[in-house]
């Protein structure tokens, strides 16, 4: 369902938006990004998901690859709970044979920019990823300045500075995703020239958006009522077989009825 109803739900919206950029004012644009973060989530983490699955069909355990990232408070922690089995592979890999923390401060700012430049180089040999990767190695490096030890002292629970935190990475990482989105730079900066500069009437397009925000909705209450009240609600896991089959049958209509079947491949495929 992450794939079908959220992810090429959204994809349609997103791709009619920065097929023609020049066309659309920086509400709209935004309105865009925002809905690609979305997507390329549902995208990532639905393949995940359908690996793990598959995976478990052969008796192979594979390990979790998302845990509610944009519920992150830094983008320190969200780079703990995204692309999980990527991240640890850089951390073990490259970050650690480095030194990784356990050397001078200014080391370790190299340390951290060469992993993330890497990591940018890793999706593809364009400026736009390597811009992407520096970005959020350049917030994580703020942040470790700035919050030093604190940022371990962040609390877990449903707080005002706690809420005002997440908002603030959410667009952190929205921002850096459009240049993972663009084809090129002069693209990257005119979306985010226009974002901030050109306001306007927001290019609506029904279907996809009544749909996929309904869809978007039930992913955010999902992923909250998980993150914040864990157990509380349980349907596929639920000790009750026949809350179990209702919740089966129920994805399985959503899927056809409200499904992009035609949606093509996954976004990552292409890395």
């Amino acid at each position: 369902m992450l794939k079908l109803c959220v992810a090429d739900r959204l994809g349609i919206y997103v791709d009619a938006v920065y097929g023609n950029i020049a066309q659309h004012n920086g509400t709209t644009l935004f309105l865009s990004q925002v809905l690609y973060t979305i997507q390329i989530y549902a995208d990532f983490a639905g393949y995940s998901l359908m690996a793990i699955g598959c995976g478990k069909l052969l008796g192979i355990e594979l390990q979790t690859n998302f845990i509610r990232p944009y519920l992150s408070k830094t983008v320190t922690e969200f780079w703990r709970r995204w692309h999980i089995s990527l991240t640890t592979w850089f951390r073990d890999y490259i970050y650690f044979p480095l030194g990784g923390n356990r050397v001078k401060k200014m080391r370790w700012i190299m340390n951290i920019m060469i992993v993330f430049i890497i990591s940018g180089l890793w999706h593809g040999a364009a400026y736009t990823f390597l811009i992407w990767g520096a970005l959020h190695g350049i917030c994580m490096i703020l942040e470790r300045l700035l919050y030093r030890d604190k940022m371990k002292q962040i609390s877990d629970r449903i707080t005002f500075p706690n809420v005002i935190r997440i908002f603030i990475t959410f667009n952190i990482v929205s921002l850096a995703w459009i240049f993972f989105r663009t084809a090129n730079i002069s693209d990257a900066f005119e979306i985010i020239g226009k974002i901030f500069t050109s306001t306007g009437k927001i290019f609506l397009d029904a279907d996809s958006m009544v749909y996929g925000f309904a869809f978007v909705a039930l992913l955010f209450l999902k992923d909250f009522m998980d993150e914040f009240f864990p157990g509380k609600v349980l349907l596929f896991n639920n000790k009750h077989l026949v809350v179990r089959w209702i919740s089966y049958v129920a994805v399985v209509c959503l899927i056809l009825l409200f499904g992009v079947l035609d949606g093509g491949s996954f976004i990552y495929f292409q890395f």
